[in-house]
C-alpha cells in the first residue's frame, strides 16, 4: 500500500514507526520521518497550468466526505521534525516551514486513493457548466512547485 492512514489522519508517528510501516520504501531519511510517508504521496501527479480558454475548478474534485481521512495539522511538534517526500522537493526545496494541509488539497486526496488496475484515471479539475468545443487539445504535464500556484 505504502501509506499510513494513522499519519495521514494526523497522529505523530515516529521515524521507527514509519520505517517499519507501511509507507517501504519512502519511509524516513536523516533520521526523520517523510510526511507524508510512501510511494503513493511521493508520486502525486503535478500538473500543468489551467487551459485560459476553459475555465476549470478543483473544488469538488475528491469524493465526497474524503477529507476526514486527513488533517489539517499532524501532531508532529514542529514541521520541522518530518521530511517531504523526495519527489516534493521542488514544492517544498527547504523542507517543510508549516504542514501542507491535507484536509483541504483535494488534489492529493484524488491521488490518495489507490487505482485498482493498471489503467486509471484521477480527476484534476472540473466544469459542470460549459461545453468544450470540439477541436484538438494538447495537454502538457510538470511537476508543479505548487499545486495552486499558476506556472
Amino acid at each position: 500500500m505504502s501509506l499510513d492512514t494513522t499519519q495521514l489522519k494526523g497522529d505523530y508517528r515516529s521515524t521507527s514507526q514509519i520505517d517499519d510501516g507501511d509507507c517501504k520504501p519512502i519511509t524516513s531519511s536523516g533520521g526523520k520521518p517523510y510526511y507524508p510517508c510512501g510511494l503513493i504521496a511521493n508520486s502525486v501527479f503535478n500538473d500543468g497550468a489551467q487551459n485560459e480558454t476553459y475555465d476549470f475548478t478543483e473544488k469538488g474534485i475528491a469524493w465526497g466526505g474524503i477529507a476526514k481521512n486527513y488533517v489539517e495539522t499532524p501532531d508532529y511538534p514542529s514541521p520541522s521534525d518530518v521530511l517531504p517526500p523526495p519527489n516534493w522537493a521542488r514544492r517544498y526545496p527547504n523542507g517543510y516551514e508549516s504542514f501542507p494541509n491535507l484536509r483541504e488539497d483535494e488534489h492529493f486526496q484524488v491521488w490518495m486513493r489507490i487505482a485498482a488496475l493498471p489503467t486509471f484515471r484521477k480527476l484534476w479539475a472540473r466544469n459542470d457548466n460549459d461545453v468544450m468545443t470540439q477541436g484538438r487539445y494538447r495537454v502538457n504535464a510538470y511537476m508543479m512547485l505548487s499545486w495552486n500556484q499558476p506556472r
